[in-house]
């Protein structure tokens, strides 16, 4: 691969090979687990608001996404009026890389491989985000080396918009949470803006498969949210 992570890429690679090959992990299908569009809407809901803060108009909008996977945010970006031209997704896993293409317009660029060593040029996107990847690399030099490619592409005025998982899961050794503090440390140039936001996906599907009307009381008591949605600005 050509990269000085390769001993983690491939434990990467070969991790979500089995989960995603997995028909007993079903944790991540909308159809298994009915309270996860819940979730959803909640992320979207924090993301129309950053983006509206920045008053970005979306048809101008320059998007690449971290970690793009089968495509799905990017279908949400793509329901918010941001061109298919510009964005571009990456992958490491090639075999999400194709459901990607399969299902995204054809006009949206598909990256395959390391996100440490992405060749797009410097200072090109308004919005770079990432959505649990960073919690899935263990390496923390190798977080470094993926977090200061993504303030390279980002341009000036543009910002990372970041959401990830913020505390442990005694269920997944292969989850680093990444706090706050260590958002700070990635992108030291940053003018950081975050909050928690996330019902702890065992909570919620413990509670609310059975009762969905507690998902929204739960997102006001602050010691449930496993996830951190943060801005973060290159001034």
């Amino acid at each position: 691969m050509g990269s000085s992570f390769e001993n983690d890429i491939n434990e990467i690679f070969e991790r979500y090979k089995e989960r995603d090959t997995s028909s007993i992990d079903k944790r991540y299908s909308l159809l298994a687990d009915r309270t996860l569009i819940l979730t959803l809407q909640e992320l979207h809901r924090g993301i129309l608001k950053v983006l509206q803060s920045e008053s970005y108009d979306p048809s101008r909008l320059r998007l690449l996404e971290i970690g793009c996977g089968a495509g799905g945010n990017l279908l949400f970006f793509l329901q918010l009026g941001v061109s298919a031209q510009n964005i571009v997704g990456n992958e490491l896993l090639p075999w999400r890389a194709q459901l990607a293409r399969d299902r995204l317009p054809s006009g949206i660029r598909i990256v395959e491989g390391d996100a440490s060593r992405l060749p797009e040029p410097e200072n090109t996107f308004d919005v770079v985000f990432q959505s649990t990847v960073f919690s899935s690399i263990l390496n923390l030099t190798f977080q470094e080396a993926l977090a200061t490619r993504m303030w390279e592409v980002c341009r000036p005025g543009g910002g990372i918009l970041w959401y990830d998982i913020a505390v442990p899961n005694p269920y997944n050794k292969f989850i680093a949470p990444v706090k706050a503090a260590r958002i700070a440390e990635l992108f030291p140039h940053g003018r950081i803006s975050w909050q928690r936001i996330t019902v702890a996906p065992p909570l919620r599907r413990a509670l609310c498969n059975v009762f969905p009307s507690l998902y929204s009381p739960l997102t006001k008591l602050p010691f449930v949210k496993s996830h951190i949605l943060a801005w973060i600005k290159k001034a």
